[in-house]
């Protein structure tokens, strides 16, 4: 398998916007190599009593609809320690990016 050069590296790293420093660049060849290599040797196995996957487009039945859900006048009062404002806060799902983090700063 063709290994991949710091010229790839870059291009890839450009359309992904982020900076690498020499030593990521360095990094990146050798393990966007070592996948490459694997993705070559599944290519090897062999598959010919494997039948096909067909996706079954078919919705599942205990799935719930997208609606809007909203509380009684009793709920927020079982949470009075979580009410911000009228609404009810939840936990952060995200985190906020540390400032000079240069992959943050270029995405």
């Amino acid at each position: 398998m063709k290994q991949i050069s710091l010229v790839e590296v870059d291009k890839i790293a450009a359309l992904a916007k982020v900076s690498l420093t020499p030593e990521e660049r360095s990094a990146m060849v050798a393990e966007l190599g070592s996948i490459l290599a694997y993705i070559g040797r599944l290519g090897e196995a062999v598959t010919t009593d494997v039948e096909p996957f067909v996706f079954d487009s078919t919705p599942l039945a205990d799935t719930r609809s997208d609606r809007a859900q909203s509380f009684s006048a009793q709920e927020p009062l079982l949470f009075p320690e979580r009410m911000r404002e009228g609404l009810l806060a939840t936990k952060k799902v995200f985190n906020e990016r540390k400032k000079g983090n240069a992959r943050s700063e270029h995405s």
